[in-house]
């Protein structure tokens, strides 16, 4: 997880203040359907009002499995920003092979497995 809604440099400062604030007043995220759908959307709003930046917090990531050491948060977000419970990191990719489409955990790694149609974002 980094934090380059909150570095100052201009490139990023531009995403934040022209890119990203221009796209979520155009979303009109105060008005149905995301004020209905995605609630917690509009607490963007008070960081894009002032200047110092966007913290990436309020980020969810849970129960995937991860290729590599696991996640971490780059300063300077803070680690109380991402909400990372039951993760499972593995070095070894051995058991992947995208050439035959195979995906299969390997032995010993206990892992939930779920179908694809409950993968990604869902209204709670």
């Amino acid at each position: 997880m980094d934090a380059r809604g909150l570095d100052q440099r201009k490139v990023w400062q531009d995403m934040v203040y022209v890119l990203m604030k221009a796209k979520v007043e155009a979303m009109k995220v105060l008005e149905s359907p995301y004020a209905a759908k995605y609630p917690g959307i509009s607490t963007v709003l008070p960081y894009l009002a002032r200047p110092g930046g966007v913290p990436p917090e309020g980020n969810v990531i849970r129960r995937n499995l991860i290729q590599g050491p696991g996640l971490a948060v780059r300063a300077p977000a803070q680690p109380w920003v991402l909400d990372a419970g039951g993760n499972v990191a593995i070095e070894d990719v051995s058991f992947f092979k995208p050439e035959t489409g195979a995906h299969r955990v390997p032995a010993g790694v206990a892992f939930e497995a779920i179908a694809v149609d409950q993968i990604g974002p869902r209204a709670k």
